[in-house]
């Protein structure tokens, strides 16, 4: 008689970040996070995802997940609080480490945990959150990795290399102009003076951005 042997399942898991729109300079905006059991048959289970920010901060209360199943099915998006928030209050340099653990998850919802408890491949999961930029920060970047275990309890991770988050920044025009006031003049780029002539300058500032600038 043949005997016949159990291979273990290989586990494979992916990370990888995104953003839904450019976030303005010194303002806040989304970051999405997608992790995915790319394991060709293997069912992975007790994940652990992190999200390393570095100059710019978590926006508390923002995160949120979905599942889309291998088979297409997308489920709602439900609030994700991280299990841990390290450090709290950043100071220069910003920078925040988010981790969400299925392990220390014990007072979360039943059905906020079972996101994370198991998952079939091809799932994906898809974590949105918000950030806040800073005007002292010159390279705002975001780096997810995640961990998890097959049914054997061998473990798997995945660290994607470092994102850039993309900012806006304001757009400023001047326009000077000068006109002279002896002659009762008008205002123009340039303009004609006699001895003893008074002359005023006029200078516009124009934000012709979509981003709020302070203390010009």
């Amino acid at each position: 008689m043949a005997r016949q042997g159990i291979q273990q399942g290989i586990g494979a898991l992916l990370t990888s970040n995104t953003q839904q729109a450019n976030i303005p300079l010194c303002s806040a905006g989304n970051v999405r996070l997608i992790v995915k059991n790319a394991s060709a048959q293997t069912d992975l289970f007790n994940f652990v995802v992190t999200q390393t920010l570095t100059d710019v901060t978590y926006v508390n209360g923002s995160a949120t997940i979905q599942l889309i199943r291998a088979n297409g099915t997308v489920s709602p998006s439900i609030p994700f609080t991280p299990t841990s928030v390290t450090p709290a209050n950043p100071a220069i340099p910003y920078q925040q480490t988010l981790v969400w653990d299925v392990a220390a998850m014990g007072s979360y919802p039943p059905e906020v945990r079972a996101y994370l408890q198991s998952r079939q491949a091809g799932d994906r999961l898809i974590i949105d959150f918000d950030v806040r930029t800073y005007c002292t920060a010159v390279y705002p970047s975001v780096q997810g990795s995640v961990q998890a275990v097959n049914a054997c309890n061998t473990y798997f991770d995945a660290t994607e290399d470092s994102s850039a988050i993309l900012v806006s920044e304001p757009t400023l025009d001047l326009d000077k102009q000068v006109r002279n006031v002896s002659e009762n003049g008008s205002y123009a780029q340039r303009t004609f003076a006699g001895a003893s002539d008074t002359l005023v300058w006029k200078i516009d500032v124009a934000n012709t951005s979509a981003i709020d600038v302070n203390a010009l």
